[in-house]
């Protein structure tokens, strides 16, 4: 009898075999060649001069500009050399918790400009134009220009239809029009949410303007869906008693991270995608908690964070989405996580209390696969284990083994181009008595792409 292995898909609890099992991939990316498990990019650093002596909030760009905010500076990031340096002191010195970077068309002087970017800090936000920097542009500048107020939460923005929105001060959103006079118009008290009310998130879905609020008092979410007209009342309100961290908006399925997992907006409500489940000795088990401090999306993949993993949630068109694990990084908390010019980047602390920004877009992590377990169901014997592969290139190197009965793990051999060469397949011939058993894949060099494992067994007596 033979046992076919595809785990193409990853870590999933929608993907299983006749057994109920699936496979448990880390730093896998099954998106990264469809059709093949092969590890996800590795993390390369930035190293800025100066030394980060606080940590990277938020990241946009600017026309060719690279941006990065610090609680005390603008960094101009050049991802070629991976180097960081100072453009712009923050105003307030560090002072202030709350900062975030917006890039947004508005007119300066009655020429719409492209490379504009909001920094929001203390109460208002600063303004690079391309060329320069202009604190407290938003509270003294534009038409209706006021204060925001301050935040215990970092500031939100959405652009929807061409206008900004963001989180303001005593339970409102406030609406920048970039295109509306010389200098765009501000109206801070655009909708009212009421009292105890925060963001937590914006999203776009149609032709609305999602934005999850939270309640400081109550401790409940709720889901607004607001027209961009209406000031006091939305189009439909969904209450929940989850805690919302985020929303995204992924090929127009809203799905929201909440402290219950991942779910979907349905006909009744949120409703759960799926749990995320996984063997204790994974560090994968620390996604279960989903103790996510920030998110985004790239190439339609939502990536989320969770201490120094970094989950991976998507699909591929025809198939289910499905959950994975494709990059940890080397700090204890993760601070941010933004698509950065079709880069991830993520930004976290470590344990040392120093900082570090990485960016995961070439190289190959040193990843592990288990499959998912067969159980014969009675006493068998393993004949052979065999692995498929893409033709190894130089540099690749694979160890292959066999889990058996839930616990005993066996290391079967290796596979490298240095001793095999080229190879696409290699083979194990041996002898093992068990009642369950598993393929592994561990990548120590390169990035071989595995197709599929087969094994023979043979069920015997238990008498």
């Amino acid at each position: 009898m033979k046992a076919i292995f595809q785990g193409r898909n990853g870590l999933s609890n929608s993907i299983k075999n006749e057994d109920d099992k699936y496979s448990v991939g880390y730093l896998i990316d099954p998106f990264r060649e469809w059709g093949f498990l092969k590890p996800a990019y590795a993390g390369t650093t930035i190293t800025p001069t100066p030394a980060w002596d606080k940590y990277v909030v938020d990241m946009a760009s600017s026309g060719n500009a690279k941006l990065v905010l610090t609680q005390d500076h603008i960094w101009n990031v050049n991802d070629v050399h991976n180097t960081a340096t100072p453009v712009h002191d923050m105003p307030d010195g560090g002072a202030y918790e709350v900062y975030s970077l917006q890039a947004y068309q508005t007119k300066i002087g009655g020429t719409l400009n492209s490379y504009s970017t909001f920094y929001f800090y203390g109460g208002t936000a600063g303004l690079y134009d391309g060329t320069n920097y202009i604190d407290n542009w938003m509270a003294t500048v534009p038409a209706g220009a006021s204060s925001l107020g301050t935040f215990s939460i970092p500031y939100v923005w959405q652009n929807f239809l061409m206008i900004g929105y963001v989180t303001a001060s005593n339970y409102y959103i406030a609406k920048f029009d970039g295109t509306l006079g010389d200098n765009g118009t501000l109206t801070p008290t655009w909708f009212e949410l009421g009292s105890n009310w925060s963001v937590q998130s914006f999203f776009t879905y149609y032709n609305y303007l999602g934005v999850v609020i939270y309640n400081t008092y109550s401790y409940e979410s709720q889901i607004l869906l607001l027209d961009g007209s209406s000031t006091t009342l939305p189009v439909k309100r969904i209450t929940t008693s989850d805690v919302i961290y985020n929303s995204v908006n992924i090929n127009n399925d809203l799905v929201f991270l909440t402290s219950d997992g991942l779910k979907q907006l349905g006909d009744n409500g949120l409703e759960p995608i799926k749990s995320l489940t996984s063997e204790s000795s994974s560090s994968i088990a620390t996604l279960v908690s989903l103790g996510i401090s920030h998110s985004d999306i790239l190439n339609n993949k939502i990536y989320f964070g969770s201490t120094t993993n970094i989950g991976g949630f998507g699909k591929k068109e025809g198939n289910p989405y499905i959950i994975y694990q494709p990059y940890d990084t080397a700090g204890v908390q993760i601070v941010k996580i933004k698509n950065f010019n079709t880069k991830l980047y993520v930004s976290s602390i470590k344990a040392d209390g120093s900082y570090i920004l990485q960016y995961f877009s070439t190289g190959n992590a040193v990843a592990t696969l288990k499959y998912p377990f067969k159980d014969i169901g009675q006493k068998g014997i393993v004949k052979y284990v065999k692995f498929y592969f893409k033709p190894l290139a130089s540099g690749d190197a694979i160890t292959l083994g066999l889990d058996t009965d839930y616990g005993t793990a066996t290391t079967l051999g290796t596979a490298t181009y240095a001793t095999d060469g080229a190879i696409t397949s290699k083979r194990f011939e041996i002898k093992k008595q068990c009642h369950a058993f598993r393929p592994t894949v561990s990548w120590t060099a390169g990035g071989a792409s595995i197709s599929h494992v087969v094994v023979e067994y043979e069920p015997v007596s238990d008498i």
